[in-house]
């Protein structure tokens, strides 16, 4: 708890206690980035969700990148059925935009608008830049969210007890990614369970609602790869071989 306040005074200006209400001192979520604690909005009584990076992992990051690159690189020369450099190459411009958190903000900002656009039912939580008196929220090591409650979306025993249908969870989860495969080309690159959670939707009994959380890491699909993508799996749900193989083809 400790080298969280350090963290958020260091980047904010202020500890948790004065920046919010009820900070609490144990996170609700950890991950190798990031912990995450709850709060309550001093302003307004919001419930709000904290990101807090790990303390020392924007330093240490860059020489374990570099040792993982080496080693891989070496390992390349020496075995030729070693082929795992384009792991490092993705790597390597990726986790800099993952470590600064105002470029998470600004990734959920730019998903929740084409969202609401879709008129799916999905939630991005809303990003916390500035408190209304101007003290700052949100950094490259701290990101300030509202709060949103959710499940993990493969929890198969939660869903039916809360009485939400299954089929239309799974075509809802299928409809939000392929809207941003598809339509949006900004996509959510790391959508695992945690990532994607389920509630009942507020105003629709028995209806699904997503909450898409952790935007980090997206990427951006040119046209081309969307029109080869999508030319590809109408190929395979048509059973068209010679369509399969001209967008295998293009997409290399």
């Amino acid at each position: 708890y400790e080298d969280v306040c350090t963290v958020v005074k260091e980047d904010l200006g202020k500890s948790p206690d004065d920046l919010f209400d009820d900070f609490s001192r144990d996170p609700i979520a950890s991950a190798s980035l990031a912990q995450v604690h709850t709060a309550r909005c001093k302003e307004t009584g919001r419930k709000l969700a904290i990101k807090v990076q790990h303390k020392g992992l924007r330093e240490t990051s860059k020489g374990d990148l570099f040792a993982v690159t080496t080693v891989v690189r070496i390992a390349e020369k020496l075995f030729d059925e070693f082929n795992l450099g384009w792991i490092c190459d993705e790597m390597t411009p990726q986790l800099p935009k993952e470590l600064d958190f105002t470029n998470e903000g600004n990734n959920a900002e730019a998903a929740s608008a084409h969202l609401q656009k879709t008129r799916l039912d999905c939630v991005v939580p809303r990003v916390l830049w500035r408190s209304t008196t101007g003290q700052c929220l949100t950094s490259e090591r701290v990101l300030t969210m509202e709060f949103e409650k959710g499940f993990p979306a493969t929890d198969v025993e939660r869903i039916d007890k809360e009485g939400i249908c299954r089929r239309e969870t799974a075509k809802l989860i299928a409809s939000v990614f392929n809207a941003q495969i598809f339509e949006n080309g900004l996509v959510h690159c790391d959508p695992h369970q945690s990532n994607v959670l389920l509630r009942e939707h507020p105003k629709k009994k028995g209806k699904p609602q997503i909450v898409l959380v952790d935007h980090g890491l997206y990427k951006r699909l040119d046209p081309d790869f969307q029109e080869s993508y999508a030319r590809l799996w109408t190929g395979i749900v048509m059973a068209d071989i010679s369509q399969i193989k001209g967008a295998c083809k293009n997409l290399g």
